[in-house]
């Protein structure tokens, strides 16, 4: 008695293995295809006009913008602030993603910290030192993206 695995021999001709090449091939082909697809879709975007109400509730900003000029002059969201206002308003903030935050240890609040680049490096860690001290943990640095690495 021959078993399942003794058959190359076999003069009938039955095929009992299964090829999987032409499965892999085509599975690699849909990961190709949705893998260039993908990015397409999603920078697409639907421009909707949203209506107008007078009655709706202010939702407290998430991400907070702190840009330094080249002058030293410090904006949070776009208004001038001292570091000792930066301070407390970042608190306010904090305190209020906190209250809104399913776990207060965590609140959903992050920062983007844009500094022009004349602006001094101690500078611009003085505000990191700012915003991580006030208890906002994400933070990110606006830049430019080039190309290329610029020649100091």
């Amino acid at each position: 008695m021959k078993s399942w695995q003794d058959t190359e021999g076999d003069e009938d001709g039955t095929v009992t293995g299964i090829n999987v090449t032409p499965l892999v091939d085509t599975a690699l082909s849909l990961l190709l295809v949705f893998m260039i697809v993908t990015p397409i879709i999603m920078n697409q975007a639907v421009k909707v006009k949203l209506p107008k109400m007078a009655n709706a509730e202010a939702v407290p900003p998430t991400t907070v913008s702190v840009m330094v000029q080249k002058t030293g002059v410090i904006l949070l969201n776009g208004k001038p602030v001292t570091h000792a206002e930066l301070r407390e308003q970042l608190q306010g903030l904090v305190a209020e993603a906190r209250a809104k935050a399913e776990d207060p240890k965590k609140p959903k609040i992050q920062a983007i910290i844009a500094a022009d680049e004349e602006v001094a490096h101690g500078s611009v860690i003085h505000i990191v030192d700012i915003v991580k001290d006030m208890g906002v943990t994400e933070f990110a640095f606006n830049i430019k993206r080039v190309e290329k690495v610029p020649s100091p």
